[in-house]
This record gives structure tokens, sequence and C-alpha cells, in this order.
């Protein structure tokens, strides 16, 4: 009985032998893994995230760009492979206008997480971060009216401040229910003062 087992064994292993990886293919898969862990990163934290935003789109792009430079010590597969993946990134980049679109800039620059653009290069950190500020330096005279104006109506509110609270809910801590310019304002304001424009 056993004999049989041992034997059967032996016939099953020859019979597939052809589906055991070579040396060579194992060797291919890990250089292979090697190149896609990054695309594997990006694709983890971008699916954790709580709610995923254009402010990903070109931290995620410089990132793989980065991951695909080419390493004159690597294997030759490892440098197809990298070759070919920037092809395609170069594809989508120049379709997408991906690193000259002011709103995608914008919305990284305004994420403190990517704020300081670190994973692209240094040259185009420069441009990016001076992209942001002068977009947002740029748009910051639309503002200068709102500003103008919730300082007129702080000191001269046009409703009566001392009338009877309102029954129900109050949504905002305010002594005086405030108008939506104001709110949008309050949020606005608080992003500003961090570039110190006023």
């Amino acid at each position: 009985m056993k004999d049989k087992l041992i034997k059967k064994q032996r016939e099953n292993d020859q019979k597939h032998k052809h589906l055991q990886l070579k040396s060579i293919e194992v060797e291919i898969l890990e250089e292979v893994i090697l190149v896609l862990q990054t695309f594997y990163n990006i694709t983890e934290d971008i699916s954790s995230e709580l709610s995923t935003t254009s402010s990903l789109i070109i931290p995620a792009f410089t990132t793989l760009k980065k991951a695909c430079e080419i390493n004159l010590e690597e294997k030759a597969f490892s440098i197809g492979l990298k070759e070919l993946i920037k092809l395609y990134f170069g594809f989508y980049i120049e379709k997408y206008n991906i690193f000259q679109n002011n709103h995608l800039i914008l919305a990284s620059f305004l994420n403190p997480r990517y704020k300081k653009f670190s994973s692209s290069m240094e040259t185009q950190k420069i441009i990016f971060v001076q992209k942001g500020e002068k977009h947002i330096r740029d748009n910051i005279l639309d503002f200068k009216e709102v500003i103008h104006l919730t300082k007129t109506l702080k000191n001269n509110p046009p409703y009566d401040v001392s009338s009877k609270p309102r029954k129900g809910v109050q949504m905002s801590d305010s002594s005086y229910e405030e108008n939506e310019i104001e709110i949008n304002w309050r949020v606005v304001k608080k992003e500003i003062t961090n570039y110190e424009i006023l």
C-alpha cells in the first residue's frame, strides 16, 4: 500500500512537472513584484482613505514616476518593464496635463500631507509650490470684497442683534444669524492666514 502511494505521487510529480517554476521564472517574478510594489502601496493608500480626493493624483503619479527610474544595476527584465510603465505614464500625464493642471496642483498644495510635494523632483517641487501659492494669491482678490463686507457686517449688522433667541437648534456659535458669505469666509480665512497674504 505504501509503495503504491509513493509510486502514484512520483507519477503525479512527473505529470505536473511542467507547472513547477524554474529558477529563472522565480527571479523574474521577484523582479516584477519589486517593480509593482509601489503600485500596490499606492492602491492600499487610496483604498484606505475615508474620502479619496484629487489631492492624491499628483503625489501618486510622482511617486510612481520615481519608482520607475532606471538603475543601471538592475536586470534587463526590470529595466524593460519600467520602460513600458513609463511609456503608459507619459501617455496619461500628457493626455490629462496632470503636472500642468492648476486644480490638481492646488488640491495637493492645500492638503497638508502633500503640500510640499515631497515625492517630486526638486525642480518640480519648486514649480508646484510656486503655482499653488500663485493660484491662491491670484484668487485672493476675489475675496477682498468679502473681507470688507464681513468687517462692515460685524460692526454694523443689518439686523437686530438683540432680538429674541430663535426656537430650535442654533447652527453656529455666533451671537447673531450669519449669512452664507460669512460662514464660507471663515473657512477660507483660516487657510489664507497660513500663507500670510493679508
